[in-house]
Order: structure tokens, then sequence, then C-alpha cells
């Protein structure tokens, strides 16, 4: 059995904001390089951040809970967050890219199957967020592993 190994840990702040992700990912650059994957403890937008900042899969080590008062800078993606904050984080399953904020209709399972040429049937402008999660499933060779999960939320939280 292969023995994991953390390399190397940092403690960042403002993993939601992508100018100082990218800027502070270039200093680790080289240990990047060696990784075979990121474990990032933070909600998921810190967590979306890094995955689209670096081309390694990333791990999420938490689920999210909704709290109120002050959450950082928080800076949005095209108008909307990538974390919901629901606490059952699907990231881990979904190539870091959020079923519930990336489609339209929250929807965990798959694709429902109406859109076109790559967009929501619900919004025109907004790329199909399930055809994302394949594209990227498809790019870490882990496309196989999505069609054996099969989520149930729990809406009773």
């Amino acid at each position: 059995m292969p023995k994991e190994n953390i390399l190397y840990f940092e403690v960042v702040d403002y993993l939601c904001n992508p100018d100082f992700v990218n800027l502070y990912l270039k200093t680790f650059d080289k240990k990047i390089k060696v990784a075979d994957s990121i474990l990032v403890f933070s909600c998921g937008i810190g967590v979306s951040t890094i995955a689209k900042s670096i081309d390694k899969k990333v791990y999420t080590g938490c689920d999210t809970f909704y709290i109120t008062g002050y959450k950082g800078v928080n800076v949005p993606y095209n108008g909307k967050f990538d974390c919901a904050l629901c606490g059952e984080c699907y990231l881990n399953y979904t190539a870091n890219i959020c079923p519930i904020t990336s489609c339209s209709k929250s929807l965990l399972n798959g694709p429902c199957g109406g859109a076109k040429n790559g967009k929501c049937e619900v919004d025109k402008e907004k790329d199909c967020g399930w055809e994302k999660i394949f594209e990227r499933l498809k790019q870490f060779g882990k496309l196989n592993e999505i069609k054996e999960k099969v989520f149930v939320r729990n809406y009773g939280k």
C-alpha cells in the first residue's frame, strides 16, 4: 500500500480572491509541480479559486455551513459565488465545480438534458455547469468515478 506524504503546507488568508491566490501560488510553483494534489481547508469558494488557478486535483478538507457576519473578501465570479455554504460539499467528486451553484437547477446527479451548445436552458448566457464538470473530470481521467456516484442531499439541515 503506497504511503501518502504531505510535501508542504501553508496557511493563507483570502483564498476567495483570485488575484491574490494567483500571485501567492506563483511563489510556490516548484512545490506545486511535484505534488500529486492539493488539500484545501476552506469554504468552497477558496477550493474553487485554487482549482481554477492550478492544473492539479484539488480536494476540499471540510464542509462549509453558512454563518452570519463577515466572510472575507468573497470575490464573485460572473456575479455569482462558487459556494452556497450548504454544508454538504460535492467538490471532491465534481472536479471542484459546485453543482449547486454552477447548475441553474442545482441538480446533483447530472445534467437535465436541456443544454444546447454548452449553454444552460434556464439561462442562455450561462455555461452548463454539468458540462463543465464532465470536461474537468475528463481532464483528470476521473469521468468514470462520477458515473458510480449518487448524491442524496439532506434538506433537513
